[in-house]
């Protein structure tokens, strides 16, 4: 079983967006801030997350599969009347194995007692989703270890990676949310950007091999 709470803090600009489905064997997540200052930048973040989204069914995926479907809906959005950029990051955990694609700043990281891994250190902030020439760059598999913290960079953007490692395994999902958005509000209480979290957690699954 997967755990997931999630959710979406408005720090002014209203783009930050997240769509979770649930798949008979985990979750896909797709978190998506559209660019500040873009035409459409609300609307490219909210395509990205629901045509993303809506690819979690039928086959069995893999880390490709998502980096492929990145590419088509940065075609797609290129293409569109409204335009807009976004970043997108899709997390699928499935078997009790982690993988996806991203691109730009939003991001996704393992948060263990261990350590912290950045599932996407490798991706590129630039070309954005909707550019027409995003490359996007898949990750995993990986067998999950604690929790997965999917987030766009008004969280990452302003917390030190050990605050968010402290707080993200705080007690239940829903409380560890609410910690790291806490973690960068200013002192009057409000925030320097749109804040987008979700945490994830595998009970109770023990990790197959690893999909190629």
């Amino acid at each position: 079983m997967v755990l997931v709470a999630s959710t979406i803090e408005n720090g002014g600009r209203g783009e930050d967006r997240v769509v979770i489905r649930h798949t008979p064997d985990g979750v896909v997540v797709v978190l998506a801030d559209g660019a500040g200052g873009v035409g459409g930048a609300a609307q490219a973040a909210q395509s990205v997350c629901e045509t993303l989204a809506n690819r979690a069914t039928g086959i069995e995926r893999t880390a490709g599969f998502w980096t492929s479907a990145v590419y088509e809906i940065d075609r797609l959005l290129s293409g569109s009347a409204t335009g807009g950029l976004s970043t997108a990051v899709v997390l699928e955990v499935a078997g009790g194995l982690a993988f996806g694609a991203s691109v730009g700043d939003s991001g996704a990281k393992m948060i263990s007692p261990t350590g912290v891994l950045d599932l996407t250190k490798h991706q590129l902030r630039k070309p954005l989703v909707g550019s027409g020439s995003a490359r996007p760059v898949g990750f995993g598999p990986l067998p999950v270890e604690g929790r997965l913290l999917v987030a766009s960079d008004g969280l990452f953007k302003y917390a030190a990676t050990q605050e968010l490692a402290n707080r993200a395994l705080q007690g239940a999902l829903e409380n560890a949310v609410q910690q790291l958005v806490d973690c960068v509000r200013m002192p009057g209480g409000g925030l320097q950007d749109d804040v987008a979290v979700v945490l994830c957690e595998v009970t109770g699954i023990h990790p197959p091999a690893r999909r190629r």
